[in-house]
């Protein structure tokens, strides 16, 4: 019934609707990231911390250097 009288209303409600649909999304995979990247990081089975994060430099250092 009021759609008609404010449109310019309605589309602002809609972007803001999608703007936040956005903003969810990308916390949402930010989070994710985070885990993923910590759990990665995390000493496997038998090793010490430290090795873990060496190890995980290394294969960057090696990485960069074939690229």
């Amino acid at each position: 019934m009021y759609e008609k009288d404010f449109p310019q209303t309605n589309a602002t409600i809609a972007t803001l609707q999608v703007s936040q649909l956005v903003f969810n999304y990308l916390s949402i995979a930010t989070r994710a990231f985070s885990i993923i990247t910590y759990c990665h990081l995390l000493p496997h089975s038998g090793e010490k911390r430290g090795d873990s994060q060496r190890k995980s430099r290394g294969i960057l250092i090696v990485f960069a250097e074939k690229h």
